[in-house]
């Protein structure tokens, strides 16, 4: 708050920023860095959660693409549509059927989504900071 006031001022001042200011704007980028691990720590995990979530969610409906793309043309069709898919699916492999092989996309989502996050997050940070002092200029 104080360094809010101070920077008012020196815009008010013709926009001189004294020692004063100078050393405040030091210390307060001081604190924010040390903010900055925790905050990219909290990026990153609670990306991977976000990802691990949502591909738990779609990875049924892309199991069942899957299949419907795979059948063999020469053949006569195993089924006749998503839902007759799905439902043999279920009834054929259970659920575990429906999840197998969801590890590596797992990682994969994880990894992806906590990128997304974190780099959103610096972008956020950089153009927050580049606008603090907007007013000086």
């Amino acid at each position: 708050m104080e360094l809010q006031e101070s920077l008012v001022t020196a815009a008010e001042s013709g926009g001189r920023l004294s020692n004063r200011m100078i050393v405040e704007e030091a210390r307060a980028t001081v604190v924010h860095s040390h903010g900055q691990g925790e905050e990219a720590l909290k990026d990153v995990v609670c990306g991977s959660i976000a990802g691990v979530i949502g591909k738990y969610i779609e990875y049924p409906f892309d199991t069942v693409k899957v299949r419907l793309q795979s059948q063999p043309h020469h053949l006569p069709l195993q089924y006749t549509g998503p839902l007759d898919c799905f439902a043999k699916s279920l009834k054929q492999d259970g659920i575990l059927g429906i999840y197998r092989g969801i590890s590596a996309p797992l990682v994969g989502a994880a990894v992806e989504t906590s990128c997304l996050f974190f780099s959103v997050s610096i972008r956020i940070s950089s153009y927050r900071h580049r606008n603090r002092y907007s007013c000086l200029l």
